[in-house]
């Protein structure tokens, strides 16, 4: 589980789907990548980074946690 991610989503937008709408993805998707059986390409996680309003290390918002 990716729970940095998680929680910047939480945070900015509440709801999951709703930061799924905003990037134009499937709620599945978005949830395949906070539970870590997707991964995203650099230029994605720049992506997301930026629809989150997230300034720090990248790799840190997409580390797996235990």
């Amino acid at each position: 589980m990716r729970r940095e991610l998680k929680a910047a989503i939480v945070l900015k937008y509440g709801y999951q789907q709703d930061f799924a709408d905003a990037i134009g993805s499937a709620d599945s998707i978005v949830s395949r990548v906070i539970t870590g059986r997707w991964n995203l390409t650099d230029q994605e996680k720049q992506q997301w980074a930026s629809r989150l309003d997230y300034h720090g290390n990248i790799e840190e918002l997409f580390k797996d946690s235990k």
